[in-house]
């Protein structure tokens, strides 16, 4: 037998929500289905967010004008930013990052050229600002 929890109907898993829970934060596999949908499975933040980081390396490039003006961007990524010195161009960055991922719940989506960047999406959804700016400065 297998220790993942799997439930055919939400509303078995609303009924066994203290086992969906628990099963859940010991890093275990919880799956539940609804009618035609796909699959969801559950875990806990943290582990989510080490998966993310590590299939989602944001490595942003960095150009300082000789004013010391200050411009980043994530090559590959319609996600660019700038300030007056290294610190605030970051948290643009960041700033950006949360404004792109909003659009994308919205509405981006639903594009190709967008859809495969839910990975990305997901990790600015879970990740506080300081999270972030660890992420993208390492």
């Amino acid at each position: 037998m297998t220790p993942v929890l799997d439930y055919a109907k939400i509303t078995d898993a609303r009924r066994q929500l203290k086992d969906v829970y628990d099963t859940a934060s010991a890093n275990i596999s919880v799956v539940i289905r609804r009618d035609f949908d796909e699959p969801v499975a559950l875990l806990p933040k943290d582990s989510i967010l080490r998966a993310l980081r590590a299939l989602v390396p944001l490595d942003p490039e960095v150009r300082f004008d000789e004013d010391g003006h200050v411009y980043v961007w994530l090559p590959g990524l319609p996600i660019s930013a700038d300030d007056a010195d290294f610190d605030g161009a970051i948290g643009s960055l960041v700033a950006a990052l949360r404004d792109y991922a909003d659009e994308w719940v919205d509405d981006l989506r639903h594009f190709r050229n967008h859809e495969a960047n839910w990975g990305l999406v997901n990790l600015v959804l879970l990740s506080s600002d300081d999270e972030l700016v660890a992420h993208l400065v390492g």
